[in-house]
């Protein structure tokens, strides 16, 4: 289980896939289990009135609720716990509920709690395109790289659609990208931090290796030593 300062970055990370769950609550209200003590009383019933017929519009507002409510923001577990129990319910063992646990041994091998600890810093210092790049140098991450640039294409195609904010497509990239940390193995974010020091988004060079440094408790001049030794 997440520990609670890694709860918040676990619901932003995942937030598409919570979503796409909460429909199930549009379907049956029923299932809504504990998420209903997080809003005023009625107030789900309220979103499904308001998108009849619309159950990925109502997951959405759900969700977006859910998240500002002042139970989940005066306590950064609550919404967490309050969705692992819905999925506990209603889609156990799904993978969804796998990765929300962090139990799964891949996940813990990956370091992936470097990521849960800073995502704010890794969304805004990571740049998918020269990760990818980066990652095609190794055969070991071939097949996760190429499904992930399939991915990134259709994404950006959807975006540019919808004409969304640049900033905004940029973080939603990125989480597509940090996500499948667990699946690329023990050693991927020591590859996306590297790409981070080097090529970090937005020009932000130094900004970008001091934040390296110190997630890898590093002292100026000592990042060659130290992926040399790796």
């Amino acid at each position: 289980m997440a520990r609670k300062a890694q709860c918040n970055a676990l619901i932003t990370l995942y937030d598409t896939e919570i979503t796409r769950c909460l429909e199930q609550v549009f379907r049956d209200p029923e299932k809504a289990g504990g998420l209903v003590e997080l809003l005023c009383e009625g107030r789900i019933e309220e979103i499904r009135m308001e998108f009849e017929g619309d159950a990925s519009g109502f997951a959405k507002k759900l969700f977006a609720e859910l998240k500002m409510s002042p139970l989940s923001l005066a306590d950064e577990q609550r919404l967490y716990m309050e969705f692992m129990v819905f999925l506990q319910e209603n889609m156990r063992n799904s993978e969804i509920h796998r990765l929300l646990k962090c139990s799964d041994e891949a996940v813990r091998r990956s370091e992936f709690k470097i990521l849960l600890n800073h995502l704010d810093e890794f969304l805004r210092f990571t740049d998918p395109r020269e990760v990818l790049k980066y990652l095609d140098a190794y055969p070991q991450y071939y097949d996760v790289v190429q499904v992930l640039r399939i991915e990134m294409q259709h994404l950006q195609q959807t975006l540019a659609e919808r004409q969304q904010n640049t900033t905004g497509n940029e973080h939603i990239m990125g989480k597509l990208l940090l996500r499948t940390v667990p699946i690329l193995g023990n050693l991927a974010i020591y590859e996306i931090l590297f790409v981070i020091y080097f090529n970090s988004s937005q020009n932000l060079d130094e900004e970008a290796k001091s934040f390296v440094n110190r997630v890898l408790q590093l002292k100026p001049g000592q990042f060659d030593a130290f992926y040399n030794c790796h």
